[in-house]
């Protein structure tokens, strides 16, 4: 079976939320941008936007495969369990992908629709791609450990607390201004950072494998 057959399988299993996580992905910058007239960062306004989109997917696909046992179903298919796996990082990051490609369209149309959006640079979309890295690298492999039953009220507080109320929260606990004050590393960060975040990546997919092997 083909990976892109297996995407497929986990779009259909997020049934009509999948195309909710699209539009997310185009309203809530839009909402945002339009309520603070540009002045929230690129990475509290992208950050939002994706674990908000990755939620709503990631949720119905959980749901509805603890529901119908799809995992063991699967486990059953003569195929790689690693292609199984694979399928829901690969679909996490083209929505990651979709995110960025979404967002600086708006920036260039915003004009045309009177409303000024934050600009996003390479800096902040990369520190939010590490922070995504981490998000989906630890919540992965405990899906495949435990079951959405055990983990659905985690998984909300990671998606819905973390860019939210947690991205507030370090002004006043690590005085560090996320929410408003635009990030620019330097070009040797920013390799290591998008170099750190694949090695997290393929560790959790390494992992997540290992956690879907035990339950056979």
């Amino acid at each position: 079976m083909k990976i892109l057959t297996l995407i497929e399988k986990e779009i259909k299993l997020a049934g009509n939320y999948f195309w909710l996580s699209i539009i997310v992905l185009i309203g809530i910058p839009i909402f945002l941008n339009q309520q603070s007239g540009g002045q929230y960062s690129g990475i509290y306004t992208l950050m939002i936007t994706l674990n908000f989109s990755i939620y709503f997917l990631f949720n119905n696909i959980f749901l509805n495969e603890d529901k119908y046992k799809g995992n063991l179903y699967m486990l059953a298919l003569p195929f790689g369990k690693n292609r199984l796996v694979l399928a829901k990082y690969i679909l996490a990051i083209l929505i990651f992908i979709f995110a960025i490609v979404c967002y600086k369209g708006m920036e260039n149309v915003g004009v045309y629709l009177n409303i000024v959006f934050s600009q996003l640079n390479y800096s902040e979309m990369s520190i939010v791609f590490f922070v995504f890295s981490l998000t989906i690298g630890i919540f992965f492999p405990i899906y495949y450990k435990f079951s959405y039953a055990k983990i659905k009220v985690l998984l909300a507080a990671i998606m819905i607390f973390l860019p939210t109320w947690g991205l507030v929260l370090l002004k006043y606990i690590l005085d560090i201004e996320v929410v408003y004050q635009k990030f620019v590393i330097s070009t040797c960060a920013l390799i290591s950072i998008n170099i750190l975040s694949i090695i997290v990546i393929l560790c959790s997919v390494s992992i997540s494998i290992r956690c879907l092997n035990s339950k056979n």
